[in-house]
């Protein structure tokens, strides 16, 4: 089963003129955020690239395919932001909410290449969250 993640965002588009969810669209937006993509086609070329596993783990549903980068765009920017703001605070809240009593394990580590420190060395800090523990 999947959550609706926007569901207090009210769709903005033309009814009979719609292919892709209000749902799929925000979430492949959503996806191409967190992963950094720089642009729209950016991220409409991840999700075409990476489609059966977003389909497998139930994130997206994509019964008309991947969204072009300029429907992602025009979405976007057709949709309400504060609806926006809501909806990912609410899922926010819920990530939260679900790790009460866990501890997370985060681990940061310095590379070299990013950077320069003192002694001009490039460093690069990486960092990730691992599991839930009880």
């Amino acid at each position: 089963m999947q959550i609706e993640i926007f569901s207090k965002v009210k769709d903005p588009r033309v009814l009979g003129k719609v292919r892709h969810e209000l749902e799929d669209v925000l979430r492949i937006a959503l996806i191409g955020v967190l992963c950094s993509c720089d642009d729209y086609d950016e991220i409409s070329d991840l999700i075409e690239d990476n489609t059966e596993e977003f389909k497998s783990m139930g994130f997206l549903k994509l019964s008309n395919g991947v969204s072009s980068g300029d429907t992602i765009r025009r979405v976007v920017e057709a949709v309400n932001p504060e609806q926006m703001r809501a909806s990912l605070a609410i899922c926010r809240d819920n990530i939260v909410s679900s790790l009460k009593g866990c501890h997370v394990i985060i681990d940061g580590k310095k590379l070299r290449g990013r950077e320069s420190d003192k002694s001009g060395e490039r460093i690069r800090q990486v960092g990730g969250a691992m599991g839930c523990i009880s």
